[in-house]
């Protein structure tokens, strides 16, 4: 490995703990080296975890991945667009982004993170579950999202709560992608819910992640603000 490479692992081995498990660095420092891989955190994305681009116009592979992401659902964005790349390199533009072949590279570079004690016992136990038949989107798989969702830390702001939309109760008001519904019925594996400002009826996959208002709390700042004279 040359000096460059070296000083590139390096630089990857002290930034990745902050945004995946410590065991997984090694392999994953490595792996971003070989290929040659700008990394990019990104700033939360609704509708997108990650984001694979193949090289052109003088850039080569690159990758990002949102920041607000626990360091295990990180860790398997991550190798969810390594998969790609992998696959990029096979087939170039020749097969379906999630098609069989993108599966089955996405199989087995999960399989060097799977068994090590990286991620803990109910998680691996999802993970394997939902390895049979990886998605295009683990977002789309509520057994998995469930199962990261659990390692999410507090978001420690009092004015607003992301939730599962299948958490909070019916007639319940939320915001999705800036807009406000109110979620109001049931049907089959999708819930039901109208945009306030529309009118507008849309069907929400169950483990949509969406922001809810401490309503008390608004409140209370309102009035102590009032009485502040502000």
């Amino acid at each position: 490995m040359s000096e460059k490479e070296n000083a590139l692992v390096q630089m990857f081995t002290e930034k990745l703990p902050k945004h995946i498990p410590q065991k997984a660095v090694p392999t994953i420092a490595h792996w971003l080296v070989k290929h040659e891989v700008a990394l990019t955190i990104a700033a939360e994305r609704s509708t997108k975890l990650g984001d694979y681009r193949s090289p052109r116009k003088g850039h080569g592979h690159r990758i990002s991945v949102n920041h607000n992401l626990n360091s295990y659902a990180f860790l398997n964005t991550l190798v969810h667009e390594m998969a790609h790349l992998v696959t990029w390199e096979q087939h170039k533009h020749r097969v379906k982004s999630h098609g069989i072949e993108w599966k089955l590279n996405y199989k087995a570079l999960m399989n060097d993170y799977l068994g090590k004690a990286i991620f803990p016992d109910d998680l691996e136990k999802a993970i394997n579950q939902y390895m049979r038949n990886p998605a295009a989107s683990s977002c789309s798989d509520p057994n998995l999202v469930r199962a990261f969702r659990k390692y999410d830390a507090p978001s420690g702001n009092e004015m607003s709560e992301k939730k599962l939309l299948e958490d909070i109760p019916f007639n319940s008001k939320f915001v999705y992608e800036g807009r406000l519904f109110v979620k109001i019925d049931q049907a089959k594996k999708r819930i039901i819910c109208r945009e306030l400002h529309t009118a507008a009826s849309y069907r929400f996959n169950p483990v949509t992640e969406i922001w809810i208002f401490n309503i008390p709390f608004l409140e209370q700042v309102a009035k102590e603000n009032e009485q502040k004279g502000l």
